[in-house]
């Protein structure tokens, strides 16, 4: 059995209700991305889409999305899904645009965002170590299963819902935030009126998944106590976001993709595959750069780190790189039982966060070509509209 590759999908380039109420009507973070600048000599800022700013709420940017993501080796699409200020947020994309596009279909999943959701843009930092807090985490046990049972009910039952053994998939950002808040027990007790309920719909059960990136940094990188109880909770597989936040970088100097995805590859998959009692998915990642986030830093400043936010931004971060990364999970994964081999990616359309596969005018098709190849399939040329008869597209 081949292994499948899943992609983390945000939802933040579309005009949103959410935006519109936290900065104006059209907003979103793609302004963000067009207004940042680079910090130092060398530093790849602003990121330029190759295809435009596309909308993403509208059918034909995903009819374009998901033939680059198919064609190139990515077989899921993991919508982050927010439920903020008592609904729904940032949905639009997935259900306006993903949803309604025409052409072959996409296989998806939902992954529930419970993390706080602060005000970004840089001239509403209210002091240089922290953010503005928006709106709270949907962290009451009410929220939690409205949210939980309108995802059930709305998505679960699409014929091109992600399914491992025939049980939906759903993944959990934070489930020790859960735990936080309510204690074990309640939070077990959660997961099962979840599978419950999925079962009265007519599933056979929910395949949960526990994304442990935040456990992991609570736990100190430790593997053992980061993955801990995962079994005994109901979860029945955990990975990570993006590999290169769950490693500890140098003290000192510039972290590097290459060193990252080294230790990442060699000793942190392995361990959490040994260690995880329910089965690790390996992950990677094309890169990693919150700077758009982030205000201009001062003299004296760490570019690289923040006192608050941790790791800004990883150097490096090519095609060949992402490709050896992308190889290397995928080698780790085949250690997995057939119906776990799995390799997750963080992303394909962080644009804010220096972190997608879609191209851009630095490397043009080169990360989805590096996904093709790693995955030994043919190398592909794209051609568009824009750029028919264009043999010379960007690759790398």
């Amino acid at each position: 059995m081949t292994s499948t590759v899943a992609a983390y999908t945000c939802p933040l380039w579309h005009p949103s209700a959410l935006f519109a109420g936290q900065y104006t009507p059209g907003w979103s973070e793609y302004e963000l991305m067009r207004g940042a600048r680079p910090r130092f000599a060398g530093h790849r800022q602003p990121r330029q889409p190759l295809l435009g700013a596309l909308d993403e709420s509208r059918p034909e940017t995903w009819e374009t999305y998901n033939k680059l993501a198919a064609d190139h080796g990515v077989d899921v699409l993991i919508w982050d899904w927010y439920w903020l200020d008592d609904g729904p947020a940032l949905h639009e994309a997935l259900d306006d645009g993903f949803l309604r596009a025409g052409g072959p279909p996409q296989t998806f999943s939902i992954a529930w965002i419970n993390h706080h959701w602060m005000t970004l843009f840089p001239t509403t930092l209210r002091d240089r170590t922290g953010l503005e807090q928006a709106f709270h985490a949907p962290d009451s046990e009410p929220d939690i299963w409205r949210g939980w049972s309108l995802i059930a009910s709305r998505y679960f039952h699409h014929p091109h819902f992600w399914r491992i053994d025939g049980e939906p998939v759903f993944v959990i950002w934070d489930v020790g935030r859960i735990v936080q808040h309510h204690g074990l027990d309640t939070t077990r007790a959660l997961i099962a009126r979840l599978r419950e309920h999925a079962r009265a719909l007519g599933h056979p059960g929910v395949h949960l998944h526990a994304n442990i990136t935040m456990a992991l940094w609570r736990a100190g990188n430790d593997p053992v106590k980061a993955t801990a109880g995962l079994d005994a909770l109901g979860f029945d597989s955990c990975g990570l976001y993006n590999p290169l936040l769950s490693v500890t970088p140098p003290a000192e100097g510039a972290p590097t993709y290459s060193g990252l995805a080294r230790r990442a590859t060699d000793e942190l998959h392995p361990a959490l595959l040994e260690a995880a009692p329910v089965p690790f998915w390996p992950a990677a990642s094309p890169g990693w750069d919150t700077t758009p986030r982030m205000p201009y830093p001062q003299p004296g400043d760490d570019v690289h780190r923040h006192p608050d936010q941790g790791l800004l931004l990883v150097e490096g971060g090519t095609p060949a790189e992402f490709e050896d990364l992308v190889k290397a999970s995928l080698a780790l994964a085949r250690r997995n039982p057939e119906d776990h081999r799995v390799v997750t990616i963080g992303c394909f359309n962080e644009w804010t966060e220096g972190q997608y596969l879609l191209p851009d005018v630095d490397h043009g098709y080169g990360m989805l070509r590096a996904l093709s190849r790693a995955r030994g399939r043919e190398d592909h040329r794209i051609y568009h509209a824009s750029t028919a008869g264009d043999s010379n597209l960007p690759d790398e």
